[in-house]
C-alpha cells in the first residue's frame, strides 16, 4: 500500500532527536550528586542535572516505543509475518548478540573501577579478580544493561504477533472487534483528554512497579519486569494503531504545545518527589528515605570500612554496597 511505502520524515527527525538526547541524559545521570545506580557519583554535582536526567527520562524512551510501534506495523504490512520476523531479527536481534557481547565486558569493568574508587564495592581481591567475578555474575544473569530496549523489542514484536495471529485465525475472522477496536482509539486519540486517558494505565502500571520515577526496564535472566513491559506495550501498541490509521498521526499531535506546557509544569513537583526517595523502590510516603547523598567521602568511608572489617571476628570477606 501507499501507507506502507511512505517515508515519515518528521518521525525519523524525531526518531533521531530522542537518540541525541540520551546523550545529554546520561551525560547529567552522571552529574547527579546522589548516588543512582552510577558506577561513580560527584557529591559537588548539581541537581538540575538530576532534574533534567528524569525530564528527559520521563518520555524518551516511551517515544522510542511508540515510533517502534508505528514503524513495526508499516514493516509488517509492507513485507507479511514471515518477512516481518526475518527484519526484525536482522535489524534488532542480531545487533543485541553482537554488541550485548561487545559492551557487557566493557561495562563491566567501568563499573568495576567506578566502584571500587567510590568506595560502593568492598573488595580486597585487586581488580581483575573483582572484574573477574563481577563479569561472571554478568554474563550468567545475561545483564542487558544499556541494551535491555532491544530485548524488550523482540519480546513485543513476538506479543504482537501472536496477538495479531490470534485475532485473525480464532478470536475476529470477521474483523468486527477490530473495527471496533479502531473506532474506539480514534476517538480517543481525537478526545481533547487523551493524554488523560492514556496516563491511567501507565499510572497504574507505574503504581504496581512500586516508583514514580519512569517505567522498570529490569531484567534479570533474560525474565523482564512484567511492569515494565506491559508499560512499553502501551506505547507500543499506540503507535501500531496509529499507523492502522495514518490519519490520526495528525490529529494526535495538534495540541502539542498545550502538551509540552503541562509535561513540563508536572515535571517539577514530580522530581520534588522523587528526590525524597532516591535508593527508595516503594511508592509510599511512609517509606524510610535511603539519602546516599549524606556521605562525601565513599573512599574515606571504604577504607575506614575495610580496616574495621579486618580487625573484627567472623565478618565476611567481600561486601558489596548498592
Amino acid at each position: 500500500s501507499t501507507t506502507a511505502s511512505t517515508r515519515y520524515h518528521s518521525l525519523d527527525a524525531l526518531r533521531a532527536v530522542a537518540m541525541l538526547l540520551g546523550i545529554v541524559l546520561h551525560a547529567a545521570w552522571i552529574m547527579y550528586p546522589s548516588y543512582l545506580m552510577t558506577p561513580i557519583s560527584d557529591v559537588s554535582g548539581n541537581y538540575f542535572c538530576g532534574y533534567l536526567f528524569q525530564l528527559i527520562h520521563m518520555f524518551r524512551m516511551q517515544a522510542f516505543f511508540l515510533i517502534a510501534g508505528f514503524f513495526a506495523c508499516m514493516v509488517l504490512r509492507r513485507y507479511g509475518s514471515h518477512g516481518f520476523i526475518r527484519h526484525r531479527l536482522a535489524r534488532v536481534g542480531l545487533p543485541l548478540l553482537l554488541f550485548w557481547l561487545l559492551l557487557m565486558p566493557w561495562m563491566t569493568v567501568y563499573g568495576v573501577w567506578g566502584g571500587l574508587d567510590s568506595g560502593r564495592i568492598l573488595s580486597d581481591e585487586g581488580f581483575w579478580p573483582t572484574v573477574k567475578s563481577h563479569l561472571l555474575r554478568d554474563a550468567v544473569m545475561v545483564n542487558l544493561i544499556h541494551l535491555w530496549f532491544l530485548y524488550f523489542l523482540l519480546l513485543l514484536y513476538t506479543l504482537t504477533v501472536m496477538v495479531r495471529g490470534a485475532f485473525h485465525l480464532v478470536i475476529d475472522r470477521k474483523r468486527k472487534i477490530r473495527g471496533w477496536i479502531d473506532h474506539l482509539f480514534a476517538g480517543l486519540i481525537r478526545s481533547r483528554l487523551n493524554v488523560v486517558w492514556l496516563a491511567i494505565p501507565s499510572a497504574a502500571l507505574l503504581w504496581w512497579g512500586s516508583t514514580w520515577f519512569g517505567i522498570p526496564s529490569r531484567t534479570m535472566f533474560l525474565i523482564p519486569d512484567l511492569s515494565g513491559l506491559l508499560g512499553y506495550w502501551i506505547f507500543f501498541a499506540v503507535g501500531w494503531l496509529i499507523f492502522s490509521q495514518s490519519s490520526l498521526l495528525k490529529e494526535a499531535t495538534c495540541r502539542w504545545r498545550l502538551h509540552l506546557i503541562l509535561g513540563l509544569l508536572l515535571s517539577v513537583p514530580l522530581f520534588a518527589t522523587n528526590i525524597r526517595y532516591v535508593g527508595s523502590e516503594r511508592v509510599s510516603l511512609a517509606y524510610p528515605m535511603m539519602i546516599f547523598g549524606g556521605v562525601a567521602d565513599y573512599s574515606g568511608m571504604r577504607s575506614e570500612l575495610l580496616a574495621s572489617r579486618d580487625d573484627a571476628a567472623g565478618t565476611p570477606r567481600r561486601t558489596v554496597w548498592d
